[in-house]
């Protein structure tokens, strides 16, 4: 995803966000060595009431904080940049 993050980087910013604490997002970014994705973490009182588990898929939102797609395909299966991923990059694209 750090790879994906720096090649469109004029297009969009990936957002790696942990539902289990500060800790294991400084973790998580550490051990994957995430340089330009924006690592955040939610607090256990603004926990969201829908997400979406990474390798399952990513959470596609626009410029104006819209969610464009719930769910794009699993990115266990994407190879590079899967279909999913090309047709969720388009669409902020254009909805920016």
């Amino acid at each position: 995803m750090d790879r994906w993050a720096l090649k469109y980087a004029e297009h969009c910013t990936f957002v790696v966000a942990c539902c289990a604490g500060k800790e294991l997002a400084e973790q998580f970014a550490s051990e994957l060595r995430l340089r330009h994705c924006l690592n955040v973490w939610v607090d256990d009182d603004d926990m969201p009431k829908w997400g979406q588990l990474g390798c399952q898929g990513f959470i596609v939102g626009d410029s104006r904080h819209s969610i464009v797609c719930k769910s794009t395909s699993a990115f266990m299966q994407a190879t590079s940049l899967g279909a999913g991923m090309r047709s969720s990059v388009a669409a902020v694209s254009i909805a920016a």
